[in-house]
């Protein structure tokens, strides 16, 4: 799943959690523009990025939690 911090009627913090309920081990990656937006997502087992996120990075975050379902600190970085 790759969502966004910032979106209409909730934010990603919220959706995630709301998502973790159903799904708990989808691996998840959050791009956001807000570095303090990351602290939000503490405990729900998520790979955050910050925008902008060049499109190699990207593809390799994504291929890392796809294959691997690997974390954060496991992948490439920030």
């Amino acid at each position: 799943m790759i969502t966004d911090h910032v979106m209409p009627g909730m934010n990603g913090a919220d959706f995630v959690r709301s998502l973790r309920k159903t799904n708990p081990a989808v691996p998840v990656l959050v791009i956001s523009g807000l570095e303090e937006a990351e602290d939000e997502y503490e405990g729900l087992n998520v790979t955050f990025r910050m925008k902008p996120l060049l499109p190699d990075h990207l593809l390799a975050t994504v291929h890392g939690l796809v294959r691997d379902g690997k974390r954060d600190s496991d992948l490439l970085p920030q």
